[in-house]
C-alpha cells in the first residue's frame, strides 16, 4: 500500500466520521425542536380550551336572565389558576409574557376600578380581553407576528396595577398590625430603629 492510498483512506475515514457526528447532532437538534413544537402544540390546545370556557362565561353573564357574574367565588380562581399554569408551558417568551397579562387581568378584573367613562362593565371587558386572548393565541400557534395589545387590554393592566398595588398596601398594613398586636412571648424587643 503506497502512502496515497493509506492518506486517502484516513481522509474518507476522518470525513466520514465527521458527517456522521454531524448528522447525529443535527438529528438530535431536530428531534428536540419537534419536541418542543409538539409542547407549544400542546399548550396551545390547552389555552385554547381555557379562553373558551372564559368566552363562554362572559357570555352568559352578559344574558340579563342570567345571575351576575361573581369572580370573588372559589371556581373563579380554580379557572384562572388552571390558565396560568398552561401558559407557563408557552414556549416564546412574548406570547407567554402576554398571556400572563391575561391572566393578570381576569384574576382582578371584577376588583379592578370600572371603566365608568366609557360605561363598559366587566363582563363586557373580560369578553374584549379573552377575544384578544384567543387572537394571540391563534398568532402563537400558526407562528404569526403577535398581534399589537388593543387599547382595552392597556387599560385593563393599567386598572389591574392599581389594584395590585392597593392590595399589596393592604396586605402590607395587615402584616404591620398584626405584628404590632402580637405578644412578644417575653422576648425583649429591640429598640426602635431611627
Amino acid at each position: 500500500m503506497d502512502w496515497g492510498t493509506l492518506i486517502g483512506t484516513l481522509a474518507g475515514a476522518v470525513v466520514g466520521g465527521g458527517l456522521t457526528i454531524f448528522g447525529k447532532s443535527f438529528e438530535g437538534r431536530q428531534r428536540r425542536r419537534e419536541a418542543r413544537d409538539a409542547r407549544a402544540a400542546e399548550a396551545g390546545l390547552a389555552i385554547r380550551a381555557s379562553l373558551l370556557s372564559f368566552r363562554r362565561i362572559f357570555v352568559k353573564a352578559q344574558d340579563p336572565h342570567n345571575e351576575p357574574l361573581d369572580t370573588s367565588e372559589p371556581w373563579w380562581s380554580e379557572e384562572v389558576d388552571g390558565l396560568r399554569s398552561e401558559v407557563l408551558l408557552v414556549t416564546e417568551a412574548d406570547a407567554r409574557k402576554r398571556f400572563e397579562q391575561v391572566t393578570e387581568v381576569l384574576s382582578l378584573i371584577e376588583s379592578a376600578p370600572r371603566f365608568v367613562d366609557n360605561g363598559e362593565e366587566f363582563e363586557e371587558i373580560g369578553y374584549d380581553v379573552i377575544e384578544e386572548a384567543l387572537q394571540l393565541l391563534g398568532a402563537y400557534i400558526r407562528g404569526d407576528r403577535l398581534p399589537d395589545e388593543s387599547d382595552t387590554m392597556r387599560r385593563c393592566r393599567a386598572a389591574a396595577e392599581t389594584t395590585r398595588t392597593k392590595n399589596l398596601e393592604r396586605w402590607r398594613q395587615h402584616v404591620a398590625q398584626r405584628a404590632k398586636d402580637r405578644p412578644r412571648c417575653g422576648l425583649p424587643q429591640a429598640p426602635p430603629r431611627a
